[in-house]
């Protein structure tokens, strides 16, 4: 029994979707697209096809998906570019790099969105793997508007190749900011909402948060086998890739692809409730009001929780409870909302090594804990400021000098940052 058979024993799975063509004992990589009423989609497929080639063998499978509740108009929509990906794979597919294309139709209105969608691609995916016995298989996850860097599959090869105990890769990536394309207000916007997202995880990994990595849909990778033993994705209309990525990454190791890049569209949109496209929609709709996000003192209390972590492990509860009365008043009051002595004390008991203990503890103290403790003091403590605001006191508390605060400026210093490597204090130049 393969592992493909293991996790499909285990959960749901709707075989109404196949390949008929067998994958290749070669195959290393899959990618897996969602795509709703998306006419432009070729872009992504022509910048696959003309990436550079790694040693094994590519599988591309586009999911091209509606709900039952969806207007004829859209049905027939998004047939006819189903019926175009399909000739426009059989005319551009070689022995190399395949092009396959399904058509999720009438999806149930309650599921039907990207996370669905990316959750049949990513299972067919497996199913492939599975054919070959491969679970090292990587399965690559994008979206429909984004383009991909040159070297996207060998930079990722190289990295697994290297390194067996990975469980997959975090890219690099960057909206388009092109002012000819974009108003003012979208291209504003797009600056504002990628510095939020940059500014957050520069910010938790400062807290010493052991998995900050970005949490975007296309800009991931996974391995096959770690995929099935998490479950695969979640169903979700959208943050599909939050929830499935923070499940997955106090398990796995993996890597930040930081010299290769994923394009992303700044297109507003209203097809998911959250997410880029919302927040570009409604920020350019609003051009004198800045993106407010979460106030960095909220990141310099919980940094204390974390700085504590080795200390929990070597002492008494009791000792803990009074290390505890340090903290800040809104540190305090969400740890006793959390039951945190007792959590720490089942943690302490079920661990034998500081080793374990940490691993223990932080995935009781995860991404998503870490979202409930910071809308928790928020709404109690602390308040939302501007993006510009909040990178510019985070930067002069570590003690960084800030001589523009345009918020470009801003953004592309933390790009730099990130392009060479994990982010500390003393890496935001």
């Amino acid at each position: 029994m393969t592992f493909a058979d293991k996790y499909f024993r285990k959960f749901k799975y709707n075989n109404k979707y196949k390949i008929q063509e067998p994958p290749s004992g070669l195959l290393r990589f899959i990618v897996v697209i969602p795509a709703y009423l998306e006419d432009g989609i070729l872009n992504i497929l022509a910048s696959i096809k003309d990436a550079d080639k790694p040693e094994g063998d590519t599988e591309v499978i586009v999911v091209v998906n509606f709900s039952g509740n969806d207007s004829l108009v859209n049905k027939e929509r998004n047939i006819k570019i189903h019926e175009l990906l399909c000739q426009w794979g059989l005319n551009n597919s070689n022995d190399k790099l395949k092009f396959f294309t399904v058509l999720a139709d009438n999806l149930p209105a309650k599921h039907a969105g990207v996370g669905l969608a990316r959750k049949i691609g990513m299972d067919l995916a497996v199913e492939r793997f599975g054919q070959i016995n491969n679970e090292n298989g990587v399965i690559l996850s994008l979206d429909a508007d984004s383009r991909v860097d040159h070297n996207y599959f060998t930079v990722c090869e190289e990295k697994i190749r290297n390194n067996n105990t990975l469980g997959g890769c975090i890219y690099q990536f960057a909206h388009d900011l092109d002012e000819e394309q974009y108003s003012h207000e979208i291209y504003s916007a797009i600056v504002q909402y990628e510095l939020h997202l940059r500014y957050y995880k520069h910010i938790l990994d400062f807290t010493g948060f052991p998995h900050s990595h970005y949490t975007i849909g296309s800009c991931f990778g996974i391995k096959a086998g770690l995929y099935a033993s998490h479950g695969g994705m979640n169903h979700r209309q959208a943050g599909e890739d939050f929830y499935f990525l923070n499940k997955v990454f106090p398990d796995a190791e993996f890597t930040e692809i930081n010299n290769s890049c994923v394009f992303l569209s700044s297109r507003p949109s209203s097809r998911v409730p959250f997410g880029t496209g919302p927040v570009v929609s409604k920020l350019s709709q609003q051009p004198d009001k800045e993106y407010t996000t979460y106030n960095p003192q909220a990141f310099f209390e919980l940094k204390q929780v974390f700085d504590a972590a080795d200390k929990f492990y070597q002492n008494t509860i009791s000792s803990a409870e009074n290390i505890t009365k340090f903290f800040a008043p809104g540190v305090r009051s969400f740890l006793a909302d959390q039951n945190f002595l007792n959590k720490l004390e089942e943690i302490k008991r079920n661990t034998s090594s500081l080793q374990s203990f940490r691993k223990r503890f932080f995935l009781w103290f995860d991404g998503f804990k870490v979202v409930k403790y910071l809308n928790y003091v928020h709404l109690k403590q602390h308040k939302k400021i501007s993006v510009t605001e909040a990178v510019v006191k985070f930067l002069e508390e570590i003690g960084e000098s800030v001589e523009s605060t345009e918020i470009i400026s801003l953004l592309n210093r933390f790009r730099e940052s990130d392009r060479k490597g994990k982010i500390t204090s003393d890496q935001i130049l």
